[in-house]
């Protein structure tokens, strides 16, 4: 009886090491990649409330 994994291929989104550590499934903090967009969304806000404020305060 041939092995397993010549007969059959894992199924998609299986890793291919067995024991792979956790922070490979769940990263914890990730450190310049995750967030960006919240990074993007808060210095838009940001810059939306300074500049609006800085017109309102010249008029």
């Amino acid at each position: 009886m041939p092995p397993l994994s010549r007969e059959i291929p894992p199924p998609i989104g299986t890793p291919l090491i067995k024991g792979d550590p956790p922070a490979y499934r769940h990263p914890p903090y990730q450190g310049g990649q995750g967030g960006s967009n919240l990074k993007s969304i808060f210095n838009l806000i940001i810059t939306s409330y300074l500049t609006g404020f800085s017109i309102r305060a010249n008029f």
